[in-house]
């Protein structure tokens, strides 16, 4: 019975209206009743319900990658959480069902109507933010912890001065040198991906020196499904 419940928080059966994720979500959070609900486009490994001013999201799959990606999410954003860097905060970890509920990070998805000015304060604030995150999570046998999806859609803006306004999306993380870090292959070609690779060769010396315990990897938070 619990195996079908968790079963059913994570996958949605009847297909997008997200029926099956939202009866969980309200089971276990009945004050959000009376917030409005809205359903963005859904991703290939997880659902995602906006209700008020909270994200919940759950895994399609609770097997697998699907599930890999969404509890690196949820150990990432603990960790992070008094780092004082621009991600959402952690509201709900489901106990009954598979699901995570998190803060709404302000503003819009980073367009690609930007000026040159804006794109080049961007990428100085998106460094800012890979060296901060870089420095606030431990380090793994010399490498640091990168977002690896940080593309247009995971990187929030405000609409009108267009500065960073925060990162969302951390399902996939991984440890790399300074020398092997990249911008995403989604600005490959244009004007903002030099900007950022010459912001980071200038900041890449201030990964150096981060001297917190080697990680072993992220502990698992749930142990059914296995």
């Amino acid at each position: 019975m619990i195996a079908k419940a968790f079963n059913r928080a994570g996958a949605k059966p009847e297909g997008p209206s997200g029926t099956d994720l939202l009866e969980a979500i309200f089971q276990e959070r009945p004050d959000l009743k009376d917030q409005n609900v809205y359903f963005p486009s859904q991703g290939q490994k997880g659902y995602t319900i906006i209700i008020g001013d909270e994200v919940f999201k759950g895994p399609r799959q609770i097997t697998g990658e699907c599930r890999d990606d969404f509890e690196t999410e949820c150990k990432v954003l603990r960790e992070l959480e008094n780092s004082g860097l621009p991600v959402p905060k952690l509201t709900t970890i489901g106990k009954e069902h598979f699901f995570l509920g998190m803060t709404r990070v302000p503003g819009v998805q980073m367009g690609h109507d930007l000026t040159m000015n804006q794109q080049r304060v961007l990428a100085k604030e998106l460094i800012d933010f890979v060296v901060g995150m870089a420095k606030a999570l431990p380090v793994k046998d010399g490498k640091f912890a990168a977002h690896d999806d940080l593309w247009y859609a995971n990187i929030m803006v405000d609409p009108e001065t267009k500065h960073l306004t925060g990162v969302i999306d951390f399902g996939k993380v991984k440890y790399i040198t300074a020398k092997e870090w990249k911008p995403m292959f989604d600005f490959s070609g244009t004007p903002f991906e030099k900007l950022l690779q010459d912001e980071f060769d200038r900041r890449k010396g201030d990964l150096l020196g981060n001297d917190a315990p080697a990680k072993k990897g992220f502990a698992r938070l749930w142990s059914f499904g296995r």
